[in-house]
């Protein structure tokens, strides 16, 4: 692992990190205390790296001069604190379990993800056989999760009662007239057909441009054109994601007003994830993408 490669994966993670702190709406008392966390864990993350090597369970087959210990700290860091801005917000909302959940999927989901990492770079990481070395990648995992969240709480309190950062203020609205009521919902409908043509448009034209890349991604001479076409794709997913939460929120604002306050015709049995949410999946899954495109040509992994 060379001191490129922990920067590129260091500043998509800081990148995550941003996004996090911004659709979780965490004050800068929450975000502090997240941050301190994240140093906690790492140093926890640090010496269970250190202590599993030790003993055999896994070894990290490069150098590890100051530099790379410094960067690899930071980078550790980083990635751990969206994490418990996450939980900060399941706390808040499901109390002592949403956190117990949690660490319970990263429990087992943490050993799967380390094995691909092994996996696809052996130059990074390499693991003894057996069944210790799962075990002390999933209690590595439960272990930086639990220190990040006790030393967040510690920093920033608990998280039920805890404010946002963005308060939405909520308009007083009163019944339509019949006449309100048609123009409302006929805004509903323009908007709602306006979100499907940008989903088709923006998914075709990313389709395509994963075409493009997938048939240049094997051609050195081609590498800049590659990362061009990922930079640019980038911003039209941002640009995508950005349109849809508009268009949501024309579309919320229409709801309420036809239903004096409240959302109209939404079943009991739709979920508990609302489709603006669902709707905004493919951008970020297309975003990430292209993230991972720009980070693997960047360092020369593919």
């Amino acid at each position: 692992m060379t001191p490129r490669q922990i920067i590129l994966w260091s500043s998509a993670y800081l990148i995550e990190l941003v996004a996090v702190i911004y659709f979780t709406r965490a004050t800068v008392r929450r975000v502090l205390g997240a941050l301190v966390g994240g140093a906690a864990a790492a140093l926890f993350g640090m010496g269970a790296i250190a202590l599993s090597e030790t003993i055999g369970w896994w070894r990290l087959p490069f150098a590890w001069p100051p530099l790379i210990l410094v960067l690899l700290y930071l980078g550790l860091a980083i990635s751990l604190t969206p994490i418990y801005l996450v939980i900060w917000r399941l706390s808040r909302r499901f109390g002592w379990r949403g956190p117990a959940v949690f660490i319970g999927i990263v429990a087992v989901i943490g050993p799967p993800r380390d094995y691909l990492i092994a996996a696809l770079f052996p130059q990074w990481i390499v693991f003894a056989p057996g069944v210790a070395p799962i075990l002390a990648v999933s209690a590595a995992y439960v272990g930086m999760v639990a220190v990040g969240h006790v030393m967040m709480r510690r920093v920033a309190g608990p998280a039920r009662g805890d404010q946002l950062a963005r308060r939405r203020p909520e308009a007083e609205i009163t019944k339509p007239s019949s006449e309100e009521f048609e123009q409302h919902i006929a805004m509903w409908r323009h908007y709602n057909t306006l979100r499907q043509g940008k989903n088709t448009g923006f998914l075709s034209a990313n389709s395509i441009l994963v075409a493009i890349a997938g048939l240049l991604v094997k051609e050195s001479k081609t590498s800049p054109l590659v990362e061009l076409i990922s930079a640019v794709a980038l911003v039209v997913c941002v640009s995508w994601f950005l349109l849809l939460t508009r268009n949501s929120a024309y579309i919320d604002y229409h709801r309420k007003a036809a239903g004096a306050g409240k959302k109209l015709w939404t079943p009991a049995d739709a979920g508990p994830i609302p489709s603006k949410w669902l709707d905004r999946i493919p951008s970020l899954a297309f975003s990430l993408l292209w993230i991972g495109i720009l980070i693997f040509k960047r360092s020369g992994l593919i």
